[in-house]
């Protein structure tokens, strides 16, 4: 590789500078392919791995090719376990189908049951069926009330047993308690007799020791009052001897106070003497004061008096000439104050007039602009009244025709109402028809189900030994109020009233009896 002078066409080395010229490089094809190789490097690269990948791809499909037929390849095996997975969510699908159908079955049952429980519930607890409920429920309480009463006179019979009972006993009980009284009693004198004696005993000991008791007692009385004898005396002359030591006391305290009493009057004899002298000071001091005060204040009011009559002649001096000063001021306010009256009357006359002037002429306007206003006034009510009068012929006008228009609204209504009504009373027989067509069969479907209830009914009781006399009542109020009577016909069409035989005569009779729960056993 080598630089060299690059020259265009008609450029020599003569006839050039070197300004103008220019340099080329020179090298050979290997060495420039060594200096481009990196800038093709990600073309290169990308070949590679395209011709890498287009390898891949190709051992890919060779494999896959071979191996589709392969029972235990992968994607067979994977294949084969999704299929059997799938044929499984499907066969369990189908179980849970028939177990949600046999369920639904099993609910659809339990449904039927209850609600055929619910209504044989509800026809018992209503219209003519409770009525047999109740008479059931009666029967029941005969039965339970005949019960009672039997139980009653058990209970009575058991106590008049257990009353003899408690008589018996209690009898062999006061005997007993007799017996045992008198032997108590018995028993009781010996033991009185037993204590009296020891009490005597006690009594007679009592007595002598008492006795020695009193004896001793006496005795120690005896020296006891000899002590006191003594004691007596020695306090007697303790007291004696106590009475002179308080003399002795009593006359030198008065000494001690008298001779104190002495000294406290001399001292208060020299204190009043001093005192006196004091206030004989005092007094003349205070005269000298006074009259020193007097002699002051009477300076000072002779001072005051100068003082003020100097004042009231500058005073008096000072009054003439504001007197005089006032005189002139007065004088001239006086009159400028009749200047200024005069002129403002001549003003006043002056506004008088022209006042009058306008007013003049202000009535005059008004009066033009009343004239005015009635003149329009005028003109309107021309105007109104002819307004009026167009206005209620056009009002009676619009009524003709609104009364019209309403009349033939009411006459299209009516016509309507008329159809309606036509209607509804032709529906109305339709529905009595109807209703007459399917009200025989609902009322032989209710009286074959209180039939069926009053057979159920009345085998229950007989079942349980219950009187059958209440239901039977229910059974025949039950016949008078539907009309049915014991006809061949009715007993073909409800063969369960063919069951059920009633005594009438019977039932009849038995409303004039008690009935057998009530009748007691006497």
């Amino acid at each position: 590789m080598d630089s060299r002078w690059f020259l265009f066409p008609g450029q020599t080395l003569e006839n050039t500078k070197i300004s103008d010229r220019q340099h080329a490089l020179h090298i050979t094809k290997t060495g420039w392919d060594g200096i481009t190789k990196h800038l093709d490097r990600k073309k290169i690269l990308q070949e590679a791995a395209d011709k890498e990948a287009a390898i891949k791809r190709y051992l890919d499909e060779g494999s896959k090719n071979m191996t589709k037929e392969w029972e235990n390849s992968l994607e067979n095996v994977r294949k084969r376990k999704e299929e059997e997975r799938v044929q499984l969510l499907e066969k369990k699908k189908e179980e849970r189908q028939l177990r949600f159908l046999e369920l639904r079955k099993e609910q659809e049952e339990i449904r039927e049951k209850y609600m055929e429980k619910v209504k044989k519930q509800i026809f018992m607890t209503t219209g003519h069926a409770r009525d047999l409920t109740s008479a059931l429920v009666t029967s029941e309480i005969l039965f339970e009330r005949q019960k009672q009463q039997e139980f009653m006179e058990k209970l009575k019979q058991h106590e008049k047993d257990e009353n003899q009972k408690y008589l018996e006993i209690q009898q062999q009980k006061a005997e007993e308690e007799m017996v045992a009284e008198a032997e108590k009693a018995k028993k009781r004198f010996e033991k009185q007799m037993e204590h009296s004696e020891k009490l005597k005993q006690n009594i007679e000991e009592k007595a002598k020791h008492e006795k020695a008791m009193r004896v001793e007692r006496a005795k120690k009385e005896a020296l006891d009052n000899i002590e006191a004898v003594k004691e007596m005396e020695k306090l007697e002359k303790l007291q004696t001897d106590e009475k002179i030591r308080r003399k002795k006391e009593l006359f030198e305290d008065k000494k001690k106070y008298l001779q104190k009493d002495r000294e406290i009057k001399q001292q208060k004899i020299k204190e009043e003497k001093e005192l006196d002298e004091v206030i004989e000071i005092y007094k003349e001091a205070k005269h000298r004061i006074d009259c020193m005060k007097q002699e002051r204040v009477q300076e000072m009011r002779d001072a005051v008096l100068k003082k003020q009559e100097k004042i009231a002649a500058m005073v008096m001096a000072e009054q003439m000439d504001k007197s005089e000063a006032e005189e002139k001021i007065i004088k001239k306010a006086m009159a400028e104050k009749e200047a200024a009256e005069l002129e403002k009357m001549q003003s006043k006359k002056e506004f008088e007039a022209k006042m009058k002037q306008e007013r003049l002429q202000n009535r005059a306007e008004v009066l033009r602009v009343e004239e005015e206003k009635t003149r329009r006034q005028d003109e309107i009510k021309k105007w109104e009244l002819l307004n009026r009068y167009k206005v209620d012929e056009n009002v009676k006008k619009y009524e003709q025709a609104k009364k019209e228009e309403m009349w033939k609204k009411v006459i299209k209504y009516r016509k309507e109402l008329c159809e309606q009504m036509e209607d509804e009373r032709l529906e109305q027989q339709r529905e009595k028809e109807l209703d007459n067509a399917l009200q025989k069969p609902c009322v032989e479907e209710e009286d074959s189900k209180f039939f069926e209830y009053a057979e159920e009914v009345l085998q229950l009781a007989k079942k349980k030994g219950r009187t059958t006399i209440p239901i039977e009542r229910v059974i025949v109020k039950y016949m008078k109020e539907m009309n049915i009577t014991g006809d061949k016909h009715e007993q073909q069409t409800n063969p369960c009233k063919s069951t059920i035989s009633l005594d009438m005569k019977k039932l009849q009779k038995s409303k004039n009896k008690p009935c057998r729960c009530f009748h007691s056993k006497a």
